[in-house]
């Protein structure tokens, strides 16, 4: 899979897909330990002060057990089955003459089994390619209720903001996720290119639309990836926040040559909602 022509076929060329926010957040937990056994709080340290962020492996870190899973299927006429399975066959064995080819294609397309074994195997091809790519996933919300209770822990967490135009490295590939009903399904006879790559990595279930997400994808087998100097725009300190805590990461964040905004999250009184105030 080409990411890159990808990007320049569709993204490119999409109006709609033009327009990225100039700021996009993502919530963190600052207490105990991430899925991966390392402490909350030391992972928050290397994104400030070694400026590393972590690209995650979709279907290996993901929460959302749909996500990045888009179903392979083969539906066509018999002709475009053929055909289909007549390219198939002429990548294993391109040494077959035309007549074979064509009867080979014949016989594997009217045997309904040979379909549904195709099916699992470009499945499992799919899913592995699918793990050779990294997300970092982000938000173009930072004050959703539900964000905050659930990514950053009660509101015991942080915020970051990142400013996009700061790093074009990442700006160029980061793309917002389509939130749809239903489940996406690639019809590898007649879908091109172009959309397996968008219902694998750029599609959910409407269940989360209100994230918001926004996905900066690299395929890279390293999860840390370097950012620039001032792509970290600011830091919200979450409602519930501990106080030596926030004290700590103010302590790094005022060492730093770039120093990003500081923001305090407030419960709106009489009202279900968060206010972001300057800190």
């Amino acid at each position: 899979m080409n990411l890159n022509l990808f990007i320049k076929k569709y993204i490119c060329n999409a109006p709609h897909l033009k327009k990225k926010p100039e700021f996009l957040f993502k919530y963190y937990k600052i207490e105990g330990k991430d899925d991966k056994g390392v402490a909350c709080l030391e992972r928050i340290k290397k994104i400030l002060i070694d400026s590393e962020i972590y690209f995650a492996k979709p279907l290996e870190d993901f929460n959302d057990l749909f996500d990045c899973k888009p179903l392979y299927k083969i539906i066509g006429s018999n002709r475009e089955n053929r055909n289909f399975f007549k390219k198939i066959i002429k990548d294993y064995r391109n040494d077959l003459p035309e007549n074979q080819l064509k009867s080979a294609s014949i016989d594997f397309t009217n045997n309904d089994g040979n379909i549904v074994y195709a099916e699992r195997e470009l499945q499992n091809r799919l899913e592995k390619m699918i793990n050779e790519y990294r997300i970092f996933c982000m938000s173009d919300v930072p004050d959703n209720i539900l964000m905050w209770a659930y990514y950053a822990d009660s509101h015991k967490g942080i915020c970051l903001k990142f400013c996009l135009q700061e790093d074009r490295d990442i700006f160029k590939n980061t793309f917002k996720v389509r939130y749809e009903k239903r489940y996406p399904i690639f019809n590898h006879v007649k879908d091109n290119r172009d959309k397996l790559i968008r219902n694998s990595f750029f599609i959910k279930s409407f269940n989360w639309h209100h994230e918001g997400e926004w996905r900066a994808i690299y395929k890279n087998n390293e999860g840390v990836h370097p950012y620039k100097e001032g792509f970290l725009n600011g830091i919200i300190f979450g409602a519930n926040i501990n106080s030596d805590k926030k004290s700590e990461i103010l302590s790094w964040v005022n060492g730093l040559n770039t120093k990003p905004k500081k923001y305090q999250a407030k419960l709106k009184k009489g009202f279900y909602g968060i206010d972001i105030e300057t800190d």
